[in-house]
């Protein structure tokens, strides 16, 4: 029965050179591709004893086969069905066929089940170099395969050879001869190619020899001069991958800054004025932190963002972009989009942010202060970065080491000043801040848990050190919590009936012991040491137990 189950079925005479002759394999192969669910016991045996008969017969192995169920599998998340479909055609790469063994990588790596003979297999193939990759949009996946297969950073493969090898199959593809002919899914693929390739060449991971970083200098060079050719048919997307793709190679060969790296980024920046209407917020932001890792000014692109960078509907992340681009590119910091970029973030809640945004931003409006600014633009973003730096203040327990050294340095900035950090009533007050009667003026807290019952510190910083004031205000059973400013230094006050109220003390021994969290964070795990930000000690002051 086994062996009449492994005959050819009957064929139609004068077909039998038409007709292919299906064996047991190719059925359990096609059964793979065609499942709606994950492989059993039963069918992986099946499956092992399919392929070993396919591997004792010599049968020519069909590769577009292999490709089509490993791609199945991975979007069934069957990895024992993979595992044993990858490690038969380790050895038999060269025959599967491009596209067939750019498939079963993907979803190996994918499903993260690819074995250590697949993948070295895989590097291989790749590196074999001119004649692998059958066309172009094989290419581009296979330098993404090898971007992805970073990650095995456990294993010790030749990423070298295979990055060689996919440069030098991509120069037949991407040729500046005329004869190519320009298409949009061409360009698409050159553009994912050199995105690819350039941030495996910039890992830290690998190490290239001179002849290998000769070839990729030839690969790159050619690649680019045939976008900035067809940049014109690229979309929004392709614009800010080959202006990412620039930034990363601007690092990584310094000798083809100008004559390479530099005209294709401003041919991008053309390309965003031409097509302004087809960029949203996300790709305009990709372009601007490509210009800040160049640190170079371009005013066509600065044109373009004063006037198509729409701030309300932009990401948090993309105005971290923004902000650091105008502290990073000369000549950028006095730019319209920044005055508006400080107005729009004014209506965000520092709260709702990525820890991640958070500290970008106070990198960057940090480093914007330290330009020669107007002083309404310079009380402005102080403003602002007070106000980012008490959200950190609030997070700092979640921080890395990273993070609270940033921290730091905005503390030590905010503390240069000579008067604390507020208004008075001739300065210009951005939006928020409330005018009041008398001679103090309230800047309202943003509460961070999106309760009235929390109470958050302001902390004004004068040259002597730095002070962080806890205020309490009662109105109608609600705790809103106001920053009083006053002309001279800056105090706290209580208003309401409370008994959480508390003055600033003049001395350690008179600091009152704040059970706040808000204000006065635990610095470790528990009560027992605690930040105290109601002291004038000109440095950290924190409470240990009973004890300042």
């Amino acid at each position: 029965e086994s062996a009449a189950s492994d005959t050819a079925l009957p064929v139609p005479p004068g077909l039998e050179s038409a007709v292919p002759h299906p064996t047991r394999s190719r059925r359990v192969l096609l059964r793979i591709w065609q499942a709606q669910g994950v492989a059993n016991a039963k069918e992986l045996a099946e499956l092992r004893q399919a392929l070993l008969n396919l591997e004792r017969s010599g049968e020519a192995l069909d590769g577009p086969l292999l490709g089509m169920a490993a791609a199945q599998c991975a979007r069934l998340g069957d990895g024992k069905a993979l595992t044993l479909i990858c490690g038969f055609a380790a050895s038999r790469l060269e025959f599967c066929g491009s596209r067939a063994v750019v498939e079963m990588a993907q979803a190996a790596l994918h499903l993260d089940c690819a074995e250590p003979s697949f993948l070295r297999a895989l590097m291989a193939f790749f590196a074999s170099g001119a004649g692998t990759m059958s066309n172009s949009r094989d290419l581009a996946a296979a330098s993404k395969v090898l971007l992805h297969s970073l990650r095995q950073a456990n294993l010790c493969l030749d990423q070298e050879g295979a990055l060689r090898g996919l440069a030098e199959a991509a120069q037949p593809f991407f040729a500046v001869d005329g004869v190519t002919l320009a298409t949009s899914p061409l360009l698409r693929d050159a553009v994912e190619f050199i995105h690819a390739a350039v941030h495996v060449a910039g890992s830290p991971d690998v190490s290239l020899n001179e002849p290998e970083i000769q070839t990729l200098e030839e690969a790159f060079s050619s690649v680019l001069r045939f976008i900035r050719r067809q940049l014109h048919l690229a979309s929004a997307k392709d614009s800010a991958m080959v202006a990412g793709s620039v930034a990363q190679l601007w690092q990584v060969m310094p000798q083809l800054r100008e004559d390479v790296l530099w005209p294709c980024l401003e041919d991008v920046a053309q390309g965003a004025r031409f097509k302004s209407e087809d960029f949203n917020c996300q790709d305009l932001a990709a372009v601007a932190q490509a210009f800040a890792k160049l640190e170079r000014p371009n005013e066509v692109f600065a044109t373009v963002l004063d006037r198509c960078f729409c701030m309300p509907r932009a990401a948090d992340r993309d105005l971290c972009y923004l902000f650091w681009a105008a502290a990073t590119v000369p000549r950028w910091a006095d730019a319209p989009f920044v005055g508006r970029a400080v107005l729009e973030l004014t209506t965000r809640p520092p709260a709702k942010m990525a820890s991640k945004d958070l500290v970008v931003l106070l990198q960057s409006l940090g480093k914007l202060l330290r330009l020669p600014l107007p002083d309404a633009s310079r009380r402005q973003l102080r403003w602002q970065l007070q106000v980012l730096f008490l959200e950190g203040v609030r997070r700092a327990q979640s921080f890395g080491a990273k993070d609270l050294a940033c921290l730091e340095r905005a503390r030590e900035l905010l503390e240069q000043d000579e008067v604390p950090v507020g208004y008075t009533s001739s300065s210009p007050r951005p939006p928020g801040i409330l005018s009041d009667p008398g001679r103090k003026e309230e800047a309202p807290c943003h509460d961070s848990a999106g309760s009235h019952d929390d109470c958050h510190g302001h902390g004004g910083h004068t040259g002597h050190g730095g002070h962080g004031h806890g205020h309490e205000h009662s109105h109608d059973g609600h705790s809103t919590c106001t920053a009083v400013i006053s002309h001279g230094d800056a105090h706290g006050h209580s208003e309401g009936q409370g008994e959480g109220a508390f003055e600033r003390s003049t001395s350690p021994k008179e600091a009152p012991s704040c059970e706040n969290d808000t204000c006065c964070p635990c610095i470790r795990a528990g009560p027992e040491m605690r930040l105290n930000a109601h002291c004038s000690f000109a440095g950290h002051c924190v409470r240990m137990k009973n004890t300042f």
